[in-house]
């Protein structure tokens, strides 16, 4: 049975899976084509951090989030204990149309990455996303407190099960 290598390749960054020894067929072919520069084994890679052991590898976005946070000036805020307030449906004229949207889609695409990893705060981006044409000031307070949800659980790892050769 042939392994499969994988590999994630980003501008000049590259993360490879598959079992050490292939690994280091690989290098060694990269080395007789290319100069490139080994780091090991990924820690942080596009706002994830990475975790690995015996059981699996664990990602988290917890910086992420705290960065999220702390760019939407909220830092200093009480943190959210759910991501959406269910007694609540957002419409379409939810208070004043906000005279520059811009910070309110920022926050909902930086919400949208860090759905990645935190699959409880999928429902409320996914409500949130709809009124990025046209956002009020009550729509923005909503995402403010799916924002101050996400900082919540330092602990939100997702484990991968599979056999990544000799972790």
């Amino acid at each position: 049975m042939q392994e499969e290598l994988q590999a994630l390749i980003r501008t000049d960054t590259w993360l490879i899976t598959v079992d050490d020894a292939q690994i280091s067929s690989f290098k060694e072919f990269l080395a007789n084509h290319f100069k490139y520069k080994d780091l090991g084994s990924p820690k942080y890679f596009l706002g994830i951090e990475i975790a690995r052991n015996k059981s699996g590898i664990f990602i988290s976005q917890h910086k992420y989030a705290m960065d999220l946070v702390s760019d939407a000036g909220l830092l200093g805020c009480k943190p959210s204990a759910i991501p959406m307030d269910s007694s609540k449906t957002l419409q379409q004229d939810e208070g004043e149309t906000l005279s520059d949207p811009t910070a309110y889609r920022r926050l909902i695409g930086r919400l949208v990455y860090l759905c990645i990893t935190r699959p409880d705060i999928t429902f409320a981006v996914n409500k949130l996303s709809q009124f990025l044409s046209k956002p009020c000031s009550g729509h923005m307070q909503a995402a403010e407190k799916t924002g101050l949800h996400a900082q919540t659980q330092e602990e939100a790892f997702l484990a991968s099960v599979y056999s990544w050769g000799a972790l």
